[in-house]
């Protein structure tokens, strides 16, 4: 999308959007839990210091009609000496305003990050899979960044300068009513400027900050993707994207700027026309003998409590614009549906057994990830408790749908998928994923240590349960020979652990979870052929009365399945013991490679799947 482009498009929807910025604003509030207690002292110390403010005019007329012309030098003193108390209160006060406003707007920023993180956690796969992470995190450090502005130094800025601006009315109003009336003269074209500029600002905000997500994706990408662009030789390619990309951003940034810039020039102008013009009336009046010297100064300096909180809510309503994008931009997120606990009509949990026996079916179930494409056609399957089924079939056939499936990391288009007899869609989402755990092809570890990424499978587990897990997935051996064992980082994904290493932490975060259904996809498929015998010696272990889901293209792993379904393009087209699969055609061209000696009469076959697991090997 160019620029223009987007520009276009968010002009369209920057006159609804803005409807739903006060509701929207509202419920961020209340996510955002500010320290009321905070948040009250700040309030309190702003009216005094707009108290304390406001004799200082008074007080500057009558030192120059009264004090200064009678010599009175003992006043003078004395109201110098109050004069410097004054200020050095006031500057404790703001020291201690702007500490608690800093303490407020940090706590504001880090609940609604982890409100928003927690919310993304909980939205469906399908929503997540479509996003670039790089996009939704300028959501956690551009958007939620910018709220702290918005909901505390705009909120009580606003509150100081409404007083302010009251009490230099109703001051100016007392000192000389004519000269105020002039005064006023000037507030309201403060008022068209804002209602002139503050859609525009709103519209080139929201392009930038569109941008600026655009830009974070593509350096997301250049980094996640850094050793394909060094192995393809496309750093140049990369260098260029982000440069087209920052120079996208710099023209909205410079945009969204001239709106900002233009708005506050002319309202700077007005700030200092209204000045020039009571000035030179009430130098008039000076001259004439209508009006005395003290009160036209002391009048000029009220016309800061007038024109200053006039200027400071105009620009501030002008920044408000900007800080509206990201309450519109975070709240689109919000407001997504996260993935249902419960499906059906009536919402509520179905009761289950206290003791799971692990017996899956599939009822006629299919699913796609696109309307109108089905991954997964009518599927119909039994998996009984304490069974072995191994999934076969090409890439694409759905093997690993129906993982997704029975984790209801996604919810079939139509058809059951029953546990112990139960719809698992009205089964409690937390119950049934704590039932089942997966071991993936690639293992995903934790910038973390080795403990900490094994005492994930089970929260509060104590130290030498983690050991006896890492014992079972024989990982012990290689922790312990690791200069600080269990407490070594692992780095950014597991970067500085191997393929094999990296896969037993993983198989041993299973074994702490222990759950009671076990889904293995294509779990020994990136190891080599040392690394899957010692994977295999623990999952055989952990395997032992758990209904298990194995998906693999070895036939070293199939073999040791008590089922074995074959699926085509979504469709299950054989079932039945590794022997009997072993005979059909479709069955043979995806093993034909793995062997040399295979025969297509798949007698090879059935001598090797007599044979032990541990003797079979891949060339």
């Amino acid at each position: 999308m160019t620029l223009a482009s987007a520009s276009t498009l968010i002009d369209d929807t920057s006159k609804r959007t803005t409807q739903r910025a006060v509701p929207r604003l509202k419920h961020l509030w209340r996510i955002a839990r500010v320290p009321k207690k905070a948040l009250v002292l700040c309030g309190a110390l702003l009216f005094v210091n707009s108290a304390l403010r406001l004799p200082v005019p008074f007080l500057t007329k009558y030192l120059i009609d009264d004090i200064i012309p009678h010599r009175r030098i003992f006043l003078l003193i004395l109201l110098f000496t109050a004069l410097l108390f004054v200020s050095l209160v006031l500057i404790s006060f703001e020291l201690i305003k702007n500490y608690q406003l800093l303490r407020i707007s940090r706590c504001i920023v880090a609940n609604i990050q982890v409100r928003l993180l927690e919310h993304i956690q909980a939205l469906p796969l399908r929503y997540l899979q479509a996003k670039d992470i790089g996009y939704l995190m300028s959501r956690f450090l551009d958007d939620a960044g910018s709220l702290d502005k918005i909901l505390t130094d705009t909120l009580i800025n606003t509150l100081q300068q409404i007083m302010i601006l009251l009490t230099g009315t109703f001051a100016t109003f007392y000192l000389d009513w004519k000269l105020a009336i002039i005064s006023c003269l000037v507030l309201p074209p403060f008022v068209w400027i804002n209602a002139l500029f503050g859609e525009r600002v709103r519209a080139r905000g929201s392009v930038l900050q569109e941008q600026r997500a655009l830009t974070s994706k593509v350096l997301h990408d250049a980094l996640a993707g850094v050793v394909v662009t060094k192995t393809c030789l496309r750093e140049r390619r990369q260098l260029i994207a982000l440069f087209n990309s920052l120079k996208r951003t710099i023209r909205a940034d410079l945009r969204a700027y001239l709106s900002i810039s233009q708005a506050g020039s002319l309202i700077a102008f007005l700030s200092a026309l209204g000045p020039v013009i009571v000035l030179a009336y009430g130098s008039y009046q000076v001259i004439k003998g209508e009006l005395s010297l003290g009160t036209m100064i002391a009048f000029n300096t009220l016309l800061g409590y007038l024109y200053g909180p006039c200027q400071s809510l105009a620009g501030q309503y002008i920044g408000l614009q900007t800080s509206l994008v990201a309450v519109n931009r975070i709240s689109e997120v919000l407001e997504i549906e996260p993935e249902p606990r419960v499906r059906g009509a009536s919402g509520q949990v179905m009761p289950i057994p206290e003791r799971l026996k692990g017996e899956v079916r599939f009822d006629h179930v299919s699913f796609a990830y696109e309307p109108g494409n089905l991954v997964l056609h009518n599927l119909t399957a039994t998996i009984h408790a304490g069974e072995v089924v191994a999934l076969l079939g090409e890439s694409g056939a759905g093997k690993s749908t129906v993982a997704r499936l029975l984790l209801r990391l996604h919810d079939p288009e139509s058809g059951i998928i029953y546990l112990d007899g139960f719809d698992i869609a009205r089964i409690d989402l937390r119950w049934l994923r704590r039932n089942i755990g997966i071991v993936s092809q690639e293992a995903f570890l934790f910038n973390t240590s080795i403990l900490e990424n094994i005492r994930y499978g089970r929260q509060g587990a104590s130290d030498e349960e983690v050991r006896e897990a890492a014992a079972l997935a024989n990982a012990h051996g290689f922790i312990s020979a690791l200069p600080q064992s269990y407490l070594t980082d692992v780095g950014p994904q597991g970067a500085y652990l191997s393929a094999g290493q990296r896969q037993r932490i993983a198989l041993a975060r299973v074994i702490l979870k222990d759950p009671k259904i076990l889904i293995l996809d294509e779990a020994t498929s990136s190891v080599d052929s040392q690394s899957e015998d010692l994977l295999w010696d623990a999952l055989s272990v952990l395997m032992r009365g758990r209904t298990t889901l194995l998906i693999s293209h070895r036939l070293s792993s199939v073999v040791r399945a008590d089922v074995v379904l074959v699926l085509q393009q979504g469709r299950v087209i054989a079932s039945g013991s590794h022997e009997s699969v072993a005979k059909e055609e479709i069955y043979k061209d995806l093993y034909q490679g793995q062997f040399i000696q295979l025969r297509p009469t798949g007698d090879t076959l059935k001598t090797l799947s007599r044979q032990d697991p541990k003797e079979q090997r891949t060339p």
